[in-house]
Parts: structure tokens; C-alpha cells; sequence
């Protein structure tokens, strides 16, 4: 049922389009099997096991009229586990945004995007939903812009689960983005967001060793930044590259004990197009976090929007086997060894392995 907004309004969208304007789109199907070291993704106890993955993905652009555009991208997927079905988990994604030239060099866009997953054992189901509007200002040599907007991100164990800390919070944020073409091959971009998270229940404040309610509510200011570098080369006749690499800093500061937090981040892409219509994907992120107050326990400590994937190393290679049809293969190895807390998180690692094809077809 929650896939139904997502699927009428493809259906309307591919309707339109193809009475007016210019349509373009690309849709993806892709299952395979796959191999998880930790299928429960947690410290410990940890269980491997196997399961069937699923992948659903739609990008489209329409312009109905002359300095319009309409871009819908949607996705939805899942994981069926062999013998952990309380692992099994769906996941859905819709993001709409318009934008209108208003000059030579400015355009006006908003945007709008709805996230949701769905587990077997419902202990780490959320909703994402935010909306923003924004200014882009383009040049021959950069692209800057800026933008407002909010975002509420709703804890579905909230509503039923005893938890010492409630994780769903709402708040506004904006952020202003440059983008510099360093030369014909290569791009450099800065970016900054600020965020005010607010939420339900109320903050902690530690009396001696023990954290209390205090009279106000928790809210946290978020603060993130990052630079980046893109990197296009023709490395031979029929070998070309794209490398992204970058660095990002984010600053969590909240009035809650165990809540504020500094986490730094580098990640790189590396994509390689090679002979026969082979190719090639490497991705890895490497993070540091610190808590400050070091991280509250009692009880459940899961931290919803804090990716237990930390730190990543990815691999994947597509091999052409008919027209649109790709066989794929992917390995990833995640960690979560760098972190500055006390007391220490017990280390987490992971392991997949997934074999499968895909199936891309554009019109």
C-alpha cells in the first residue's frame, strides 16, 4: 500500500509527458543473491547468513514547456533473508523537484523527497520527509546555490517502544552549495548546511553520574560542511574515468547529555568504463566520530540517522551479457573501528557479497 502514491503518480507523470514537452527516462530492475557476514548488523551476537535482494528504480526528466522541468526519481527494494526473517526489510523512496528558468543565469527549484522502510521485526522502521526551495545562480565557470527548507523524521518504534531517549524530531534547515569548473575535465564544490532538530521528549542532564529529565525539551543544532573534487579523464581509446573524492565535517551540538557529537568523513569514487563494455566501481569512506559527553547507554542506544556502515570499502564490476541485461557482482566490507568514546562501542564489521543482474532499459 505505501507504494501506491509512488506508482500513480509514475503513471501520471509518463502519461503527461508523452502529450507534451520532452521526456526523457531510465528504469533499472535488479535482484540477485547475497552473502551478509552479520545479518543482523550489530556488534554482537553476530549471524551470517544468506538472502534474496530486490531493486526497483525509476529516474525520469520532463519539460512540459519551455524553462520547465519536472525531475521524479523513485525506488523501492528489499532483502528476503534465508533462515534471519526478522531481518527481511522493504524500502521505498519518491523525490520530485521543479525548477523554472527566471533569467539567463537564474533558475528557482523546489524540491521534495518521502523515504520509508519497513522490517519484518519493526524495532528500526522510519519516515523521512522534507521539502525545500531554493535559488540557482549559473555562470560559464561556477554554480552556486542556496537553498531553505525543513524536514521531519519520524521513529516508528517511537510510538510503542519504551525507549529511555524518542529519536523522531522535525525542524528547518537551509544550506548554500558552490560548485567551480576548475577546467573541461574537472570540478571543484564547497557546501554547508545548517539544521535544527527538534524534538518530543525532554533533554538529559547528567545529576553526578545518573542522567535526568530536565524541564526543557531536547533540540540539537546541526552543522555540516565539505569540499570536493570531480575528476573526468580519457585514460586510453576505450578506458575513461571519473574519480569524486572529498572530505566533510559534521558538528551535532545539542542540549541533551550524550547527544552532541563531531564526526569527520573522507570518501572517494572511482569509476572505470573498460573494454567489451566492462565496468568498474570502487567506493570507500573512511569516519571519525567523537562524542563529546561520550554516548548514553541505558537501554536501547541505536542512533537512527548515524549510518552503522561507518566505515566502507565497495567494490563492483558489471559485466555486459545481452543488449540491457548486466550480470553483477559486489563485495563490501564495513567497520566501525574509529570513534573517540567512552565508554567504547564494541566493533562492528560486516561482510556482503552479492551476485545477480540487472536489467536497464532508457526511453
Amino acid at each position: 500500500m505505501h507504494f501506491f502514491p509512488a506508482a500513480v503518480f509514475s503513471c501520471v507523470l509518463l502519461s503527461a509527458a508523452y502529450g507534451a514537452g520532452s521526456f526523457s527516462a531510465r528504469l533499472r530492475v535488479q535482484f540477485g543473491e547475497e552473502y551478509d557476514s552479520n545479518s543482523g548488523r550489530v556488534n554482537q551476537p553476530v549471524v551470517a547468513d544468506g538472502l534474496h535482494r530486490m531493486l526497483l528504480d525509476l529516474e525520469s526528466r520532463w519539460s512540459p514547456a519551455e524553462g520547465h522541468r519536472i525531475d521524479f526519481d523513485a525506488m523501492a527494494g528489499g532483502k528476503v533473508f534465508y533462515s534471519q526473517h526478522d531481518e527481511n526489510l522493504m524500502a521505498s523512496s519518491v523525490h520530485a523537484r521543479w525548477s523554472m528558468v527566471l533569467s539567463r543565469h537564474l533558475d528557482i527549484a523546489v524540491s521534495a523527497g518521502w523515504q520509508e522502510t519497513f522490517l519484518a521485526v519493526h524495532d528500526r522502521d522510519y519516515r523521512l520527509v522534507d521539502a525545500r526551495m531554493g535559488l540557482v545562480w549559473r555562470s560559464n565557470a561556477a554554480t552556486v546555490v542556496g537553498w531553505f527548507g525543513g524536514r521531519w523524521f519520524h521513529f516508528k518504534p517511537d510510538d510503542f517502544a519504551d525507549y529511555r531517549l524518542k529519536l523522531s524530531n522535525a525542524g528547518p534547515s537551509a544550506g548554500v552549495e558552490l560548485r567551480i569548473a576548475a577546467s573541461s575535465i574537472s570540478q571543484v564544490y564547497f557546501h554547508y548546511v545548517y539544521g535544527l532538530s527538534l524534538y518530543g521528549d525532554r533533554a538529559l542532564y547528567l545529576d553526578g553520574r545518573t542522567p535526568v529529565d530536565s524541564a526543557s525539551n531536547r533540540l540539537d543544532h546541526l552543522h555540516r560542511g565539505g569540499i570536493g573534487v570531480r575528476y573526468r579523464a580519457k585514460l586510453a581509446a576505450s578506458v575513461h574515468m571519473v574519480l569524486n573524492v572529498g572530505f566533510s565535517a559534521s558538528l551535532v551540538d545539542s542540549n541533551s547529555y550524550g547527544s552532541s557529537a563531531i564526526r569527520q568523513r573522507v570518501h572517494a569514487m572511482l569509476g572505470l568504463a573498460l573494454p567489451a563494455g566492462l565496468r568498474l566501481q570502487l567506493a570507500g569512506s573512511l569516519q571519525f566520530a567523537e562524542y563529546q559527553d561520550g554516548i548514553y547507554l541505558e537501554g536501547d542506544f541505536y542512533q537512527p540517522e548515524a549510518d552503522e556502515n561507518e566505515n566502507a570499502l565497495v567494490a563492483r564490476v558489471l559485466v555486459p551479457l545481452w543488449r540491457e541485461l548486466d550480470l553483477v557482482v559486489q563485495a563490501g566490507w564495513y567497520r566501525n573501528d574509529f570513534q573517540a568514546t567512552e565508554p567504547k562501542i564494541d566493533n562492528f564489521e560486516r561482510i556482503t557479497v552479492m551476485g545477480g543482474l540487472s536489467w536497464t532499459a532508457e526511453f
